[in-house]
């Protein structure tokens, strides 16, 4: 699904993916895929948002954008 899409799609605000979703996203980065995740930099569980910045160097080391939502706590669930 991540390989063939422009912008896959990711719903919630709790990032903690698995090893298969990070390996999926490494994989469709480093092809060339454009990726964006936002996470809350404020969010209601201290133990989601340090698992959240745990996937981070990866992803960015694959080419994928993360982007802080700073305003507030980011609940939004939206897939482009």
């Amino acid at each position: 699904m991540f390989q063939q899409a422009s912008i896959p799609p990711w719903n919630g605000p709790y990032f903690i993916p698995d090893e298969g979703v990070t390996d999926a996203l490494d994989l469709a980065g480093l092809g060339g895929v454009e990726i964006r995740v936002i996470i809350p930099h404020i969010s209601d569980s201290w133990l989601v948002c340090y698992s959240a910045y745990a996937f981070a160097g990866e992803l960015l080391e694959s080419g994928i954008k993360i982007y802080r939502y700073e305003p507030g706590f980011l609940h939004a669930k939206v897939t482009l």
